[in-house]
C-alpha cells in the first residue's frame, strides 16, 4: 500500500519527550510521549522496516484512557482500533538517534488496513504498585522541584533580594513537606 501522499512536513512530535515506557522487549516496544504542552501521544512499534528503522504508529491519548490501558480495561489495539482523535500518525524513526526520517498522517481507514497489532495485547497488571505514601512521596518530591525550576528559570527577579525571598518559600516549603510526609526526609 503506497502511503506517501499522506506524508507531511511537520513534524509535531519534535518537542516531545518519552514520559513513561509501558511495554519493553530489547527496545521499547509501547511508550507514552509528552510535548511541551502536556499532550500525550501513545507510540506503538510496529515493524522494522530497514535496519535501524522503526515503523512506528502513534496516536494523542488522553489520561483517561491511558489509565484504562495501564488498568487493563482496554486492549492496545481497541485504543488504535478507535483512537480519540481523527489524528493517527506513522513514523518512521532512526533508532540509533531517535530521529524521524518520515511522518504520515493516515485517515482511519488506511491505518486500519496496516494496523497489525494484536487483539489480546493487554498490559499486566504485574508491577506491584506503590503505597500511598510513597505516592505522596513522589508527588511531593517532583512538586518541590517544580517549585526548584521555576524560581531557576524566571528572569522575573530584578533584584537579588526577590530571589532571595523566592529560595527561602521553596525552603519553607520543603519544610512544610518533610513534616507532612515524614518519609520525605532521605530524597530532599
Amino acid at each position: 500500500m503506497n502511503i506517501e501522499r499522506y506524508k507531511i512536513q511537520a513534524n509535531p512530535f519534535e518537542n516531545t519527550e518519552v514520559r513513561e515506557i509501558l511495554d519493553f522487549a530489547d527496545i521499547p516496544v509501547l511508550y507514552v510521549e509528552e510535548d511541551s504542552i502536556g499532550k500525550l501521544y501513545l507510540n506503538y512499534l510496529d515493524q522494522f522496516i530497514e535496519d535501524n528503522i522503526e515503523q512506528r504508529f502513534v496516536i494523542p491519548i488522553s489520561l483517561i484512557r491511558l489509565n484504562a490501558i495501564k488498568n487493563g480495561k482496554i486492549s492496545v489495539c481497541e485504543t488504535f482500533k478507535h483512537p480519540e482523535t481523527p489524528f493517527i500518525f506513522l513514523t518512521h524513526q532512526n533508532q540509533l538517534d531517535g530521529c524521524l526520517k518520515n511522518i504520515y498522517l493516515l485517515p482511519n481507514d488506511i491505518f486500519q488496513n496496516l494496523n497489525t497489532i494484536s487483539p489480546q495485547y493487554f498490559l499486566s497488571n504485574e508491577e506491584e504498585k506503590p503505597s500511598a505514601s510513597e505516592k505522596h512521596k513522589i508527588k511531593a518530591k517532583r512538586f518541590l522541584v517544580e517549585i526548584e525550576e521555576l524560581i531557576d528559570s524566571q528572569d522575573i527577579f530584578v533584584d537579588t533580594q526577590e530571589l532571595v525571598v523566592a529560595k527561602q518559600m521553596a525552603h519553607l516549603i520543603r519544610k512544610r513537606i518533610k513534616s507532612a510526609v515524614p518519609s520525605l526526609h532521605s530524597v530532599c
